[in-house]
Parts: structure tokens; C-alpha cells; sequence
């Protein structure tokens, strides 16, 4: 862009993300000061202060207290939620393997209220971090790293929920930054993904395609001596009730998806609310899986320029796994950032990475309303434009090593 309308266009942005984060940042507050209306609630029996936040303490305090036989019990765990919060909630439950309790036990140590704010703001933090350090060079750098992070619908929507997003993001974008000059680091921080194994389900693929062997040992080592220390930690008792229960959540939470089925964004929820058969839904997320596979492995296989190959993973992921939601989505304010690292200035592909991000970054917001609507998931469907413009962008883009100058990547 040149003239006039290329110096106003930045301010523009920035005028935008300010706005949003305004009214998001209000929103929140009003939705925070009615969970306050009967102890720690909104008094209706439904949600909680903080969203999923007190699964995460509810755990690691558990945990502590030696009372590893509640959390996986869905009455006794209910019943200490209520009178942590003193007031009526609807059933939580704890659906993370053990080895997520080694990873938060810290939480455990504080009062509830001060665990959220650590859980919530410290995984912006650490987002906004790796976001920086992911953005090119420039006058405005930080700036727009903090407004991009911020302003993100998906940031809001983590928040929102108390979930997992900013930290998974940060982990994940910190890794494929170190992997290209720190192979065993960056393996190290992907084993950490156990904790959420549906979001590495690609992993293998590309660092196999990629050659990258001293991360994937790494990150096999990192996973297996998580694994092995919460079974000595908390027992394999608890890895069983894990399990069980597991297979109970994914008929209940996924296949069914009552009440929160427009927070999904995987091709199997997309399909599975068309209305159709389980089965269909199934057939067509493993159709997808299989294609967004075959992406990462091309990707990953040929000499492309390393920002390229980490959007498309980043993108690939969100597809083939069925277990995605909104918040997971804040690891899509990556995807820009490669593409545009992997094309020189000048480049005609590079409005089409702009377009393309539109509806990916928007998707955690207008998503959840078409679906609410109409009963129809969008979220693939604004995904894919980005998935096509990955693939466009490692042909003929920087050579490896003049992207990686761009991309800012963590030393």
C-alpha cells in the first residue's frame, strides 16, 4: 500500500484494536461482577467465577491435600467446588490426565481468586512475550505486538472461559521459534503437550517430515518422563479413573454437545450438528485429519522457508483434531505473522495473507454466533482461506534463511 491509505492503514488498525479491547475489557468486568452475586457465582446455578479456571485449582489444591480420589469423582468433586465458591454451580469436571496436575500444582498453593489472576494474566504475559518476539522488526514492534495479543477475539474468549489458550499459544509459538537454532529446547517444550494431547497430534508429522530429529527425541523424552513421574506421583489408579471418565466426557461433551456445542470449531462438530450421524462426523474429521496431514508433511518435506511451515502446522492442527474450541484459537495470531515473514515486500501474495487472516482471527468471535443462530459451525470454513494461502506461500517465498531473519525468532 502506498500514499496516503498505506500511512493511515496501520493507525486505522490500531484505532480498532483499541476500541475492542475497550469494550471486551468492559464486557468482562460486567460478566465478572455478576459472578460475585452469591459467593463466588452468579447465584443461578450456573457458571462460576473465573469459568474453567477452578478446574485447573481445584486439581493442584486436590492434588496437595493428598484427596487425589475426588477429582475424578464427579460428585465429590462438585461438592468442593460449591463450597469453595459458596454458591450453587453447574457440574464441573476435571478432564485432563494427571500429568496436568504436575504442571499446575503451583496454583494449588494460593487462595482461589489469587490462582485465577495468576492463571489468567500470567498466561497473557507469556503470550504477549512470544507474540513480540514472533514480530518482525519496526518502530511500532511493540505496540502492535500488544495490541494484535490483546485485541485477538480469541484472547477475550480464553478469559471468558478460563482456559487453557494463552499458555497452550505461547508454548507452542515459543517452540517453533526456538526449533530452527535451539532443536532440543524447542522438543522439550512440545513434550509438554501431553497435558493436551489433541493439539499435537501433528507434531510427528512435521518433525519427522522436517528431519528434525533431536527435537522429536526431545519432545518424546520430555512427554515420556511426564507421563512416567505423574503414575509414580499420583498412582496409575488415578491414570485409569482418568480414562474411564474420558471416554464418558467424549460422548458427552463432544459427540453430544449440548450447551456447548458453538464453542467447537472442528470439522466434526461442523458436521455433526447439521444434524448427522456420529459416525458421518467422524468419517469427515479423519477425511480432514488425513488432508491436513498430507499439508504439514509437504510443508515440512520441501525447503521452505520456516515461518511458512510452522503456520501451516499451526493451521493443520486446528483441523484435524475434533476437540477444538474458540479459546484454542489464540494460537492463530501466529499464522499472519509467519506468512508475512516468509514473503518479501512486494510480494503479490502478500494481500491475500491479509484477507485471509481476517476470518481467521475473527473466527473465536463470529463463530460461536452463527452457530448460535443457525445451528451451523462456520469455523472450518473461515479457517481454510488461511490454509490455502499457507500453501501458496511455500512456493517460490524468502529461502529459509532470510525468513527466519524476519521472524524474530527467540534466542
Amino acid at each position: 500500500m502506498t500514499g496516503l491509505w498505506g500511512r493511515s492503514w496501520p493507525w486505522l488498525l490500531r484505532t480498532v484494536a483499541v476500541l475492542w479491547i475497550a469494550l471486551a475489557a468492559a464486557l468482562l468486568l460486567d460478566h465478572f461482577r455478576t459472578h460475585t452475586a452469591v459467593g463466588l457465582t452468579a447465584g443461578d446455578g450456573k457458571a462460576a467465577f473465573g469459568g474453567d479456571s477452578i478446574n485447573f485449582w481445584s486439581g493442584a489444591r486436590l492434588a496437595l491435600e493428598g484427596r487425589l480420589d475426588v477429582i475424578y469423582d464427579f460428585d465429590r468433586y462438585h461438592a468442593f467446588q460449591i463450597a469453595v465458591l459458596n454458591g450453587p454451580i453447574h457440574l464441573y469436571h476435571y478432564s485432563y490426565p494427571p500429568v496436568a496436575l504436575l504442571l499446575t500444582w503451583p496454583l494449588g498453593l494460593l487462595p482461589y481468586l489469587a490462582a485465577w489472576a495468576v492463571w489468567i494474566f500470567g498466561g497473557i504475559a507469556l503470550f504477549l512475550f512470544v507474540l513480540h518476539r514472533a514480530w518482525p522488526p519496526g518502530p511500532f514492534r511493540t505496540l502492535d505486538a500488544l495490541l494484535l495479543g490483546l485485541a485477538a477475539p480469541a484472547v477475550t474468549m480464553n478469559i471468558w472461559t478460563g482456559q487453557t489458550g494463552t499458555w497452550i499459544a505461547a508454548l507452542i509459538g515459543g517452540a517453533l521459534l526456538l526449533l530452527p537454532r535451539r532443536p532440543v529446547l524447542a522438543g522439550a517444550l512440545l513434550g509438554l503437550l501431553v497435558v493436551k494431547p489433541q493439539l499435537a497430534v501433528l507434531l510427528p508429522v512435521a518433525l519427522l517430515a522436517g528431519r528434525r530429529w533431536a527435537a522429536l527425541f526431545a519432545c518424546a523424552g520430555t512427554a515420556a518422563a511426564l507421563l512416567l513421574a505423574s503414575a509414580l506421583l499420583f498412582g496409575v489408579e488415578s491414570w485409569q479413573a482418568y480414562l474411564q471418565r474420558a471416554d464418558h466426557l467424549r460422548g458427552w461433551i463432544l459427540e453430544d454437545g449440548t450447551g456447548v456445542q458453538q464453542l467447537f470449531t472442528s470439522v466434526f462438530a461442523t458436521v455433526r450438528h447439521l444434524p448427522t450421524e456420529v459416525g458421518t462426523a467422524y468419517a469427515a474429521q479423519g477425511v480432514t485429519a488425513l488432508a491436513a496431514a498430507a499439508l504439514v508433511w509437504i510443508a515440512w518435506r520441501r525447503p521452505a522457508p520456516q515461518p511458512a511451515r510452522d503456520a501451516m502446522l499451526v493451521l493443520g492442527t486446528l483441523l484435524a483434531t475434533p476437540y477444538v474450541q474458540v479459546y484454542d484459537l489464540v494460537l492463530a495470531g501466529f499464522v499472519p505473522l509467519w506468512l508475512l515473514a516468509s514473503l518479501p515486500e512486494g510480494d503479490p501474495r502478500r494481500p491475500f495473507v491479509w484477507a485471509a487472516s481476517a476470518p481467521l482471527i475473527l473466527c473465536a468471535l463470529v463463530a460461536p454466533f452463527i452457530s448460535v443462530w443457525t445451528g451451523f459451525g462456520p469455523a472450518p470454513l473461515l479457517i481454510l482461506p488461511a490454509v490455502a494461502v499457507a500453501y501458496l506461500c511455500l512456493e517460490g517465498a524468502l529461502e529459509p534463511g532470510a525468513a527466519r531473519a524476519t521472524s524474530g525468532a527467540l534466542r
